[in-house]
This record gives C-alpha cells, structure tokens and sequence, in this order.
C-alpha cells in the first residue's frame, strides 16, 4: 500500500513541476483571457502594460517581434516558462492584443492592466 502511496505521490509531483509549464507563444494561442483592438500602436500599447505590470510585479520583459510586441511575465515559482504573456500585433490603423496567463494569484489585476491599456 505504501509503494502504491508513493507512486501516486510521484505522478503528481512530476504533473506540478513539469506539466504546467507554458511558453509566452502557448500562453496566447491556448490560455487567452483577453483580446481586444485598439487604436493605438503596438508599441504604445506595449510600454503601457509594462509599465503598469512593473509597478506591481517584477520579472517582466518586452521584446520586439516580427510582427510587434510581446509583454512577458515570467515565472514567479523560479521554474521555466512564462506565466503571463501579451502579443500586440499591428492590425489596420492600430493594434490586436492577446493576453494569456496561468498565473493562480491576483490573476484578475493583471488582466485589468492589459484592460486598462486599449
């Protein structure tokens, strides 16, 4: 019974550590929480939700893409991966924004900064 404990013990912990790790690129495209348009450039777009998500949060970084930009919040457990991600795309006269996040704290304040930002 203890070996089977111990098994059922070590699935999980390997589901924890490894099975939730995500990508900005898987962040976006799987875990969406928000989308919108706006009528602002990427870039503006960009250095606004970095700018509030610095304000609260540390670990974050924007990179330039090929097609815009990218807002990323790393991983606060020190694991690999991202947990939050927005891409700004250009799209007609201003910009396309996907935000995704596996964040299971104050989850709905970073969401609200990528709001807050159209």
């Amino acid at each position: 019974m203890k070996a089977v404990s111990r098994v059922i013990i070590l699935v999980m912990l390997s589901l924890v550590l490894f099975g939730c790790v995500y990508t900005p690129v898987d962040l976006v495209q799987k875990k969406l929480v928000v989308e919108y348009y706006s009528d602002k450039e990427p870039r503006i777009v960009a250095g606004c939700i970095g700018d509030l998500w610095l304000k609260d949060y540390g670990n974050v970084s924007t990179v330039q893409t090929g097609t815009g930009y990218m807002v990323v919040r790393g991983s606060v457990t020190g694991s690999y991966g991202a947990d939050a991600a927005v891409l700004i795309e250009h799209e007609g006269e201003g910009s396309r924004v996907k935000y995704g996040e596996q964040l299971y704290w104050d989850p709905e304040n970073m969401a609200q900064s990528v709001r807050n930002c159209k």
